[in-house]
Parts: structure tokens; C-alpha cells; sequence
């Protein structure tokens, strides 16, 4: 409800004691504030758009074989940074040299972090090459603020993993 409304002639409207349960119906459109513009003014969806800082790409990373493994090889490896928070999607294949022993490796990461603070970033699956298709969980964990260390510990394999996945997310601020 509003008790007065003006419209001046440059079309600025002002509405007295206004109680805020205004509702917006069809699709409402509004001028597109400049790069950059702050304050309390409603942004439009290409404001936002424009100004969210999401990029996105592929990328090979660097790959520096651990513990327990003999080759593991990054067949994917896709990111998207929103805001400050970057995810990573890889796919990869792994071969351990035994059973029942931690195995990792680790890669690079798409943007560095700016802390090398150790932090948990994220987890995924190795899926045994065999006829089993036995599937193990992932754990990631950061190395410092440009690897990423991904752990798992296999039961059992005998050609290794190939179906493997992981998704990693991460502050660059943390």
C-alpha cells in the first residue's frame, strides 16, 4: 500500500510510505547498470551476468605420480570459476603397483589458490577395469596452492582403473 505517489517529469517516481509488498508479474525489464555500479538499486539479469566474474574452461594438468602408482593419466579436465569459488571436473585413469595400499597422485590446478593452507577440496570414484567394475571412493586434498592430491585405497584391480572421476572445489581466497 502507498499513501502518495509523484511523478516528476524526468519520470522519477516516489512513493510516500510505502509498505514493501509490491509484486512483479510477467517478465519486467530495467535499465542495465554500468560494469562495476555498487549500491542498493535492483540489477538486471545481464548486470549480473556481466559482472559475476564466471569464467570456464578446459585444461591439461600437470600430473606428478605420488605413492603406489605407476601411471595415471588425465583424459578430462574442465573448470568454472564463479565469483571466488573454482570447480574442477577431471577424468582419469590410474594404475596402482599393489592392493591394499594408499595410492595418489597429484595434479595442477586450473587457478591457484592464495593460501597453501591443506584443505579437503573435494572427492570422486575409480572404477576397476576388470569385469568387476568394482568402484572405490576418492578423497582430494589440496598439496599447497597449486596441486591437488588425489587419494584412494584399492582392494583389488588387475589392468588398474580407468573409469575414474573427481570433482574438486575450492576458495581461491582459502
Amino acid at each position: 500500500n502507498v499513501d502518495k505517489v509523484v511523478i516528476q517529469n524526468d519520470g522519477t517516481v516516489t512513493a510516500y510510505n510505502y509498505n514493501g509488498g509490491a509484486t512483479l508479474t510477467g517478465t519486467p525489464t530495467a535499465p542495465t547498470a554500468a560494469p562495476g555500479t555498487t549500491g542498493n538499486q535492483i540489477a538486471t539479469l545481464d548486470y549480473v551476468l556481466a559482472n559475476s566474474g564466471a569464467t570456464s574452461g578446459s585444461y591439461t594438468p600437470g600430473v606428478t605420480l605420488l605413492f603406489n602408482t605407476t601411471s595415471a593419466t588425465v583424459k578430462t579436465a574442465t573448470w568454472t570459476k564463479v565469483g571466488n569459488i573454482v570447480t574442477v571436473m577431471v577424468n582419469f585413469s590410474v594404475t596402482p603397483t599393489a592392493q591394499n595400499v594408499n595410492t595418489n597422485f597429484s595434479i595442477t590446478l586450473p587457478i591457484s589458490r592464495t593460501t597453501s593452507i591443506p584443505r579437503a577440496l573435494g572427492s570422486g570414484t575409480v572404477i576397476n577395469s576388470d569385469a568387476s567394475r568394482k568402484a572405490y571412493p576418492v578423497s582430494i586434498y589440496s598439496e599447497n596452492n597449486t596441486t591437488a592430491r588425489i587419494d584412494f585405497l584399492p582392494v583389488s584391480f588387475l589392468n588398474g582403473f580407468a573409469g575414474c572421476s573427481a570433482i574438486i572445489q575450492y576458495s581461491v581466497l582459502d
